[in-house]
């Protein structure tokens, strides 16, 4: 600015210069010496132009250069600071009589600014120690003093820019900058007072629209700080500053800021800095005490938005690395992992209970795209008001998070979690072509309806529980991640119940539902004290030998196993039916009869039938535990043998062979055919 304003003077003082020399012939080429002399002794640089200068002195004295340029100084490598195709300079005649200059106009069309800071630090647009009015020789006023025709004051119309463009190296940093299709209205009423600009321009491929105020232009120029306010307006980005800006050793700030961008990818894309493609980096919005220099940049009682999420706090971003590095101290509402794995909150399912409930659906097989991690490395400290994963959710953590070469490892304190407590550390690697992830969690208190029910689409199982589980798993979709998944599992729910069944209820309908297997009534339930196993977990399936469930009315021991991926349940349980509530809690040995049984199925809606395999593998044995189980010591009409033998009769072995297909499934069809009628015989003629 300082350098167009040493050009302007020297050519007011050209015109002042004409207008006092008109009464005198002025020789050719007089015009285009003098404002070639001039510039030369403002700015010490060369100014060329066409010979088809002109200058007209009525109505108003105006002064047009054609194919102007401007050299740089005589220290700096060859080529010009600034070009253009015309250059016109309007000045009010009538106040020049009176040593006063009205700029009506000056106007640069199509200007050409090369702005250059070479590898020593030396910046082309410097100037000399020349003092304004300087330089005039006595030969360019016909003789007299040019000094004693120097203008005493200066008043300045708007400096317009037409389809200007302007290029900015810096060779100590290789920064570049290159804006295009410039117009903007130039206000300085003074030479050494404040500046506004107003306009638009392009900048790679986009219109930005620019309202810019510098309370001291001139100190930009000399390396010193300006208090300056600006507006930018683009598609991409809306931008707010005020404070002070230097250029000393580059750009510097120091002031508040407010920055709302639809797209962080897509401001990143067009600020030539693209970041790794991946999800989430969507909306962004920022408003902040900011700090700005050598590529660092320090937010201080900073509120952002990002994808949904808000946060309070400090942050810092480095820009030098290959990807920004951000560190910080962050209160955040929420932290959504969902947006930058390509998870789903589908994904887990769930829905009311039931064969028609998302969670009987297959995982999902869309492709989980975790790359989106290598997009920037990170060091936050976050205390986050929810956590969620999938449509699991954790809140009140306190979360130590690092982001490296796109692997992401939080360790989480002080969670809350459904009800209770939970501490844990998750690593998300998305540095290698097959995501993986690996985790360990410790709970306590957790309220288990709501917590499987959104992790893993379980609807049947309540009560408090501790977890203690490690886990990893890789994939490139949920289905891949499942089919994966490894590690231990222990697992305990206290005074809780299963939902949809009641097993002491089931157990003492044997004679009734034998045949037809015992079916989910979804207003029983199964209260308990204790309910525990613990899990190896290989290949998505989840296996036990040491299940245990303590309750009022019946204790029961299993084994079998969780198979994720079809998202199955295979168990064999052993229980004991007890007559009263007394012993709630108590030892697992009190008296009772064990009637095993199975659950099969989908988790979301399994099926229960008594154990008929077991039973037609030891008749003896099954029919002793019948008979007793039905017997007068738990106030139960004993069966009598013949109206068994009636249900054998009635209820054929084909029949028996169809309802256990369901359990069993069609491999055992042709045993049961051949040796069922035989066992069921002999069960009921031995005891006859």
């Amino acid at each position: 600015m300082k350098l167009i304003l040493r050009v302007l003077l020297a050519l007011v003082v050209v015109v002042v210069v004409a207008v006092v020399a008109v009464p005198f012939l002025l020789p050719s080429g007089w015009i285009a010496e003098k404002v070639a002399e001039q510039v030369k002794a403002q700015t010490g640089r060369t100014l060329a132009f066409s010979q088809d200068t002109s200058l007209s002195f009525f109505p108003d004295i105006a002064l047009t250069l054609k194919n102007a340029q401007l050299s740089n100084p005589p220290d700096m490598p060859e080529g010009n600071v600034a070009s253009m195709e015309a250059m016109r300079l309007k000045v009010a005649l009538q106040p020049l009589f009176s040593r006063k200059v009205e700029v009506q106009e000056f106007r640069l069309v199509k200007p050409v600014v090369n702005l250059l800071v070479t590898a020593d630090g030396k910046s082309n647009w410097r100037l000399p120690e020349t003092q304004p009015g300087a330089g005039q020789s006595d030969s360019a006023t016909g003789g007299q003093s040019g000094q004693s025709f120097a203008p005493t004051d200066i008043t300045l119309g708007p400096l317009n820019i037409e389809g200007g463009k302007l290029r900015y190296l810096d060779e100590r940093s290789g920064t570049a900058l290159k804006i295009d299709d410039i117009n903007a209205a130039i206000s300085l009423p003074k030479l050494d007072g404040p500046v506004a600009i107003k306009g638009d321009l392009v900048w790679n491929g986009e219109k930005v629209a620019l309202d810019f105020k510098a309370d001291e232009p001139s100190a930009l120029a000399e390396d010193r700080a300006s208090s300056v306010s600006f507006t930018l307006a683009a598609k991409p980005l809306a931008m707010g500053y005020a404070g002070k800006i230097s250029l000393q050793q580059g750009l510097n700030l120091a002031g508040g800021v407010n920055v709302k961008t639809p797209s962080l990818r897509g401001l990143a894309r067009w600020a030539g800095s693209p970041l790794a493609p991946g999800k989430g980096l969507g909306p962004f919005s920022v408003k902040s005490s900011l700090s700005y220099s050598k590529d660092k940049i320090s937010l201080q009682k900073a509120t952002l938005q990002l994808d949904g999420m808000n946060a309070r706090g400090d942050l810092a971003v480095d820009l030098k690395g290959a990807v920004p590095f951000v560190s910080g101290r962050l209160g955040v509402d929420k932290i959504d992992v969902n947006a930058y794995t390509g998870s789903s909150a589908e994904g887990g399912g769930s829905g009311g209970g039931g064969g028609g409930s998302a969670a009987s659906g297959a995982w999902s097989t869309a492709k989980i795209d975790m790359s989106g991690l290598k997009a920037v490395n990170a060091n936050l400290s976050l205390n986050a008001g929810n956590i969620l994963y999938k449509k699991t959710t954790l809140t009140k953590a306190a979360v130590a998070l690092t982001l490296k070469g796109g692997v992401l490892d939080a360790k989480l304190t002080n969670v809350g979690l459904y009800g209770g407590s939970a501490a844990g550390a998750l690593r998300l690697n998305g540095a290698r072509q097959v995501p993986s992830l690996a985790g360990s969690l410790r709970t306590q208190g957790v309220k288990a309806y709501p917590l499987l029910k959104d992790f893993a689409g379980f609807e049947w199982l309540e009560g408090a529980t501790a977890i203690t589980a490690q886990v990893s798993a890789v994939g490139r979709s949920q289905a891949d991640m499942v089919s994966t998944l490894g590690g231990k599992l222990n697992i305990t729910f206290s005074d809780g119940a299963i939902r949809g069944v009641n097993i002491a209820k089931m157990i003492r309908g044997a004679t009734k539902n034998i045949l037809s297997g015992w079916e989910n009534e979804p207003a029983e339930k199964t209260d308990f004290s204790v309910f525990a196993a613990n899990f190896n977990i290989a290949k998505g399936i989840a296996t036990t030998n040491d299940l245990k469930l303590n309750g009022p009315l019946v204790r029961l021991t299993g084994k079998g196993s969780v198979s994720m991926p079809p998202k199955r349940l295979s168990f064999l349980i052993s229980p004991k039916v007890v007559a009263s509530l007394k012993g709630q809690g108590g030892l697992d040995d009190l008296s009772g009869v064990t009637v095993p049984f199975k659950v099969e199925g989908p988790w979301a809606d399994p099926k229960i039938y008594p154990d008929i395999e077991g039973i037609l593998q030891n008749p003896e044995a099954a029919f002793q535990a019948f008979n007793n189980l039905l017997g007068g010591k738990n106030g139960i009409k004993a069966l009598d043998s013949k109206a068994l033998e009636k249900v054998v009769k009635e209820k054929t072995v084909k029949k028996v062979t169809k309802e256990v297909e369901k359990v069993l499934g069609e491999d055992t069809t042709k045993q049961l055919e051949e040796i069922g009628g035989g066992l069921l015989k002999d069960l009921f003629k031995k005891k006859n």
